[in-house]
């Protein structure tokens, strides 16, 4: 139901109609009034700022007033501080004043007290001066006043400052000891001896003090910012860097201490060593070792001995004389001699009575402990020396097993000898590679090498398999799959026949050169013709087996051998014979009227030729159990001379290798069964032939393998100086063999030492020589070579330093040779040479001899060089 007030409920004919001026009267009116209201709110709000700004005024002025008041109040106070204090303070001079301050702390504690004392009253001014300040400052109506009546007080910055002073003081033990190691200050002791400060002597003390007290001045000095009276610096900063300084000089000095007795104690252990040892000019041990008690106890209360100085010096004694014994070469009977030595030195003033050691201390000093352990000591030596020898041999053996797979069978068998020749003493590691032998396979490589060889002796015939058991295990089984090896050799049950269709061949191949009359085959087209039978042979026996067995019917070795013989002396017969089906004067067996077998030696050369006549007289001799020494197989006048390098020829060679001498010794047997005179050889040559004379194992592996590895085991074991092992030694030693080394260490640049065996350049060029001060000459010149212009080209040329250093080399060893027959003083000697000079050669084993600082000393050189010979 709508509201009863609403126009609704209300009858339209008795509203009541508004009248509009009065309406607008009314409002006018009221637009008057809420102007009237605004102005007086107006002039309340301006009566009110007024009235703000006169207590703002008020206040300020209240604030000007209490402030100087304030400052007033406090004013005679704080110029008093000021001008009687702090003024006096700062006119000191500073350095003066530190050192001043330094000095009165060490010598006046009365001024130290009293001086106290004054920095205490005036700290103590400055905390009641910062009390009353503080107590206005809480009088002061407004925060910002207060704050400017405490910036009055200097007390807290003080704490502040102080602090700082404090902290440094703390600082001052790390200073002190990284300034005594890097300071460069130069100062004088009492001595008038001058030193640098980082290089004072350490067992000095007052150079010490000096140093310290240096250092203390500065960094006092350096560590009061604020300028502090000398009053306050004592207090707060000399005072506590004093007694830092003084526990570290109480340190300084146990160690100055510490170090005087262990060099006084090493002084004496030094002399009872020597007298232990019985060394010329040592004192008697006994005496010594009273001596020795005496001296060293309180040495040892010093270094801070548990058991007192007397027990630490028994002690000691006790293990040097046992320490000795040990590492003497005849340690029982050093011992025997310390014991009838110690028992006649008797101690005196011991409350025991005058007794020896082994009466008053016999757990320490026991005759028969002493015996023992020298004896075990011995026999620990004997063992060490063994095993320092085997040591060698092992691990030499370890490396023949890993160079066997890669060595010729002669080489081999060489290489095995050699190590047992050279370590007679361990037979159980020779027998170990004696097995090695057989059971080390060789290397693809080696492997293919062999085969090659072995099926060119065969005529291209497969070899059999017990020839080449230790081939690459790869290599074998790709021969035998293209059968080049057989498991079981052709022919092998039929060694009868083939010795008689041998010989049926044989006499045709006579028969067709007619050069037989005693059955005897001469001249080299001959020889060569029945090796080619002899093959053919044996390869169209192969032959007619295997057609048999593709024609199932199988045969026996023997009947292929003879049936091959007998067709092929058919050939031979049967190409000679004009008219024969078979003549063919192109065949490798036809004689013609001239020459025999003319397509054999076509195309040959004559030295080949003659080698192979000399093979074959040399086959037949050892066959007959003869020696080639005492029977002539070179007949040609040209092969029983030296070549134009010095040297005999190829052919001697090869027939030495197959005695097993040397190659000047099968020619100078050759010679004289040829009714010549032997060849002259230099002297190093003769030396080396009559040294493999009493080796005939080495002459034989020399004979058989020439390569430089062979040439340089033979050498060592005969004893026998060689260059290149020397020099390989020397290249390694110098410059890790590098060729364009370079080294200005001694001389500098001008003068360097170069390339890969460090050659001074004033040994290699005149000028640089002269410019050294030398006579102006060279190496180059001295061994007829040319010389180098400049260094690059010396460092490039890696021929020419190869060249030169052997030449030098070689003349350091004749005049080492002249002075030694020992192996190892030759070589060392030689280095010496190389090292220090011609003049330095005598020096050798010198252990203070050459060198320098950084540089090793001659003895040193010399046994890093024989030690890699």
């Amino acid at each position: 139901m709508p509201y009863q007030g609403s126009s609704q409920s209300i009858g339209f004919r008795n509203r009541t109609v508004i009248d509009p001026s009065k309406r607008m009267r009314q409002e006018a009116a009221q637009i008057k009034e809420r102007g009237q209201e605004r102005i007086r709110g107006m002039e309340r709000q301006a009566s009110q700022e007024i009235q703000e700004m006169k207590r703002v005024s008020d206040l300020e002025a209240s604030n000007q007033r209490y402030e100087l008041q304030a400052l007033s109040k406090f004013s005679s106070t704080i110029n008093k501080f000021l001008q009687e204090d702090v003024v006096e303070m700062v006119k000191e001079d500073r350095k003066e004043q530190v050192a001043r301050g330094i000095e009165m702390y060490a010598s006046d504690p009365q001024a130290v007290r009293q001086e106290q004392e004054q920095v205490s009253n005036a700290v103590e001014q400055q905390r009641a001066l910062h009390d009353k300040i503080e107590a206005e400052a809480q009088k002061a109506p407004t925060t910002e006043a207060a704050d400017r009546v405490r910036s009055l007080s200097k007390y807290e910055q003080m704490g502040w400052d102080f602090a700082a002073m404090r902290e440094a003081a703390n600082g001052w033990d790390s200073y002190r000891e990284s300034e005594l190691e890097t300071n460069e200050t130069v100062l004088i002791d009492s001595t008038g001896t001058e030193f640098v400060l980082k290089d004072y002597d350490r067992s000095n003390l007052e150079q010490y003090d000096l140093a310290v007290s240096h250092l203390q001045t500065e960094y006092i000095d350096s560590h009061n910012p604020k300028g502090f009276s000398a009053a306050v610096r004592n207090t707060t900063l000399t005072a506590p860097i004093l007694e830092r300084s003084a526990r570290a000089r109480t340190q300084q000095v146990q160690v100055v201490n510490r170090d005087r007795a262990v060099a006084a104690i090493d002084a004496q252990e030094n002399l009872l060593a020597a007298a232990i040892n019985g060394d010329p000019g040592a004192p008697d041990l006994g005496k010594q070792a009273i001596t020795f008690l005496e001296s060293t106890h309180k040495h040892f209360e010093t270094l801070g001995a548990r058991e007192g100085g007397r027990k630490g010096a028994r002690t000691r004694l006790a293990t040097i004389v046992k320490t000795v014994i040990e590492n003497n070469n005849q340690s029982e009977a050093t011992a025997e001699r310390v014991i009838e030595q110690l028992k006649g030195a008797k101690l005196k003033g011991h409350p025991g009575g005058a007794k020896n050691l082994f009466e008053l201390y016999q757990d320490e000093f026991n005759p028969d402990k002493m015996r023992g352990e020298a004896i075990q000591a011995d026999i620990t030596r004997s063992n060490r020396e063994i095993q320092a020898r085997k040591a060698p041999a092992e691990a030499e053996a370890m490396e023949i097993l890993r160079e066997l797979p890669n060595l010729s069978e002669g080489a081999r068998v060489a290489r095995v000898a050699e190590f047992k020749n050279k370590y007679p003493d361990f037979p159980e590691i020779g027998r170990k590679l004696d097995s090695g032998l057989d059971n080390q396979p060789l290397s693809e490589e080696r492997s293919k090498e062999k085969l090659a060889d072995l099926l060119e002796k065969s005529g291209g015939l497969p070899v059999p398999l017990s020839e080449v058991r230790n081939l690459n295990p790869e290599v074998l089984q790709q021969a035998i799959k293209d059968g080049d090896v057989e498991e079981v050799p052709f022919g092998a049950d039929a060694e009868s026949t083939i010795k008689s269709s041998a010989k049926l061949v044989t006499e045709a191949i006579g028969g067709a050169g007619k050069l037989t009359v005693t059955g005897e085959l001469s001249g080299a087209a001959t020889i060569l013709a029945n090796e080619r039978a002899l093959t053919r042979m044996m390869s169209d026996a192969r032959k007619i087996s295997r057609l048999a067995e593709q024609n199932n019917e199988p045969i026996s070795d023997a009947v292929a051998i003879r049936t091959a013989a007998e067709n092929l002396v058919k050939e031979i017969e049967g190409v000679n014979d004009k008219s024969s089906d078979l003549f063919d004067d192109k065949s490798e067996f036809y004689t013609g009227t001239g020459e025999p077998f003319p397509n054999i030696t076509k195309g040959l050369s004559s030295t080949y030729l003659r080698q192979a006549v000399a093979a074959h007289k040399a086959r037949r001799i050892r066959e007959n159990g003869k020696s080639l020494l005492d029977n002539l197989v070179v007949t040609t006048p040209s092969d029983l001379e030296l070549t134009s390098k010095g040297v005999p020829t190829p052919l001697i060679d090869k027939l030495a290798q197959g005695e097993g001498v040397t190659s000047i010794e099968m020619l100078n047997a050759q010679r004289k069964l040829a009714g010549m005179k032997p060849v002259e050889i230099n002297p190093q040559a003769e030396v080396l032939a009559e040294t493999l004379d009493k080796y005939p194992h080495l002459k034989k592996q020399l004979a058989q393998d020439k390569s430089p590895a062979t040439v340089s085991r033979v050498f060592r074991e005969a004893g026998i100086p060689h260059v290149r092992d020397l020099i390989k030694a020397i290249g390694l030693q110098e410059s890790g063999n590098r060729y364009d080394a370079y080294n200005d260490d001694a001389h500098g640049p001008e003068f360097p030492a170069l390339g890969k065996y460090q050659i001074m350049w004033y040994n290699l060029n005149s000028a640089a020589n002269k410019a050294f001060g030398g006579p102006g000459t060279s190496w180059a010149k001295e061994l007829g070579m040319p010389e180098k212009k400049n260094m690059n080209s010396f460092l490039r040329d890696e021929r020419y330093q190869e060249r030169i250093t052997n030449a030098k080399f070689n003349q350091y060893i004749q005049m080492a040779a002249q002075q030694s027959d020992d192996l190892e003083t030759i070589i060392r000697m030689a280095a010496a040479a190389w090292y220090g000079g011609a003049g330095a050669m005598e020096h050798w084993d010198n252990p203070n001899y050459g060198g320098g600082e950084g540089y090793p000393s001659m003895q040193e050189y010399t046994t890093s060089v024989w030690s890699r010979y």
